[in-house]
């Protein structure tokens, strides 16, 4: 069953869209958001690799920054969140 450890193409083009929004937020100066979608970005290259090049270290480092930069987004779009939340109460 070797197709089930080949790399996703659906996650490397979401590591691309992070990414992307990751120099969006560079330009606009937004360090903090910028942050969190590099290790968003970077997680989801490093999770995506061939599995030969892949080393059970290197998932568990990038579960962590995929953890890591969940949480700065969470943390820098909060008010959104609770704007959404509100809407729909």
């Amino acid at each position: 069953m070797f197709f089930l450890y080949t790399p996703s193409i659906y996650g490397f083009a979401s590591a691309f869209l992070f990414l992307i929004l990751a120099i969006a937020a560079i330009n606009e100066d937004s360090w903090l958001k910028a942050s969190g979608w590099l290790a968003l970005s970077f997680s989801y290259t490093i999770k995506n690799l061939p599995k030969f090049f892949i080393l059970s270290f290197f998932n568990l480092f990038a579960l962590i920054l995929l953890i890591i930069g969940l949480l700065i987004i969470l943390y820098v779009y909060s008010e959104e969140i609770n704007f959404l939340r509100g809407l729909f109460s």
